[in-house]
């Protein structure tokens, strides 16, 4: 059963998504932000966009993954050990997201997967040999914890899905670095598992430092052809908020025009809800 703490994380995931969902400035000032973090110094996006979602199904989606593994790491834990797991993992995440992104400044992502994935993966060093399950798949916690490294790993590099895959490694790193830190008995008890699970990820983030060209790879090689590009979550939110400052500059080039008497109920409806009022 979930705990008190991850009942109130749970409360404020939906409460800070709403908000995002109905007022489009909220969104794009707590959402992560890579020229946002970086240039402006905005650091508290870093916290912020792990409460945000890009709809309902990617918030329930992630509130899953807290209700069914919160309960368990917050009586094992501890309440404040637990809520310091989670938002570390979440902030983490995001941090090692802001580093691998880095040269794309208009990146935007939101969403708690970092700090899900550090509460699965603090699960999974302190109990390597529970059940998980992968997709359908039942498997045990450590080949869980190894498969899915390996997956996020792919999907860093293809950069396919419209997934914050780097979030969810960092998040999962901390997640059992912090996990062992509390319990250090647990290291010495599944070292085995822990490093078979860690080299990969180790591996690569070394690769990324050194030569970070080779974060992307042709997914079809030898065809002489770029793959198509696919729009992701954010590709299509960037795109959106374009249109929408489009029109907003094309409405308030009418009221320069015409005044305000001249715009339609639909445009002042769009500029009340730009103006936040």
């Amino acid at each position: 059963m979930i705990g008190y703490i991850g009942l109130g994380l749970l409360i404020a995931n939906f409460i800070v998504t709403y908000q995002g969902l109905r007022h489009s400035l909220f969104m794009e000032r707590y959402q992560f932000w890579v020229d946002g973090i970086r240039v402006h110094r905005d650091y508290k996006r870093l916290l912020t966009a792990t409460f945000l979602h890009m709809s309902w199904g990617h918030l329930i989606l992630n509130v899953l993954g807290l209700f069914f593994m919160g309960g368990m790491m917050e009586a094992t834990l501890g309440p404040v050990a637990f809520g310091l797991l989670y938002l570390a993992s979440g902030v983490g995440g995001n941090a090692l997201l802001l580093w691998l992104k880095r040269g794309i400044p208009g990146y935007t992502s939101v969403g708690a997967s970092g700090a899900i994935s550090g509460i699965i993966f603090a699960a999974v060093a302190l109990y390597p040999q529970s059940m998980m399950t992968l997709i359908i798949i039942p498997m045990k916690a450590w080949f869980f914890g190894l498969a899915f490294m390996i997956l996020t790993i792919w999907g860093i590099r293809s950069g396919r899905g419209g997934v914050a895959y780097e979030a969810h490694l960092g998040g999962a790193l901390l997640g059992m670095m912090i996990a062992l830190l509390l319990q250090p008995e647990a290291l010495a008890a599944n070292w085995i598992y822990i490093t078979a699970i860690t080299v990969p990820a180790l591996l690569f983030l070394l690769i990324a430092a050194r030569k970070p060209q080779l974060l992307h790879v042709d997914l079809f090689p030898g065809s002489g052809k770029q793959p198509a590009r696919v729009l992701t979550m954010e590709d299509r939110y960037n795109s959106e908020q374009k249109i929408r400052q489009e029109d907003i500059d094309r409405i308030l080039d009418k009221i320069h025009r015409r005044g305000m008497s001249g715009l339609t109920a639909r445009e002042k409806q769009m500029l009340k809800e730009y103006s936040g009022k």
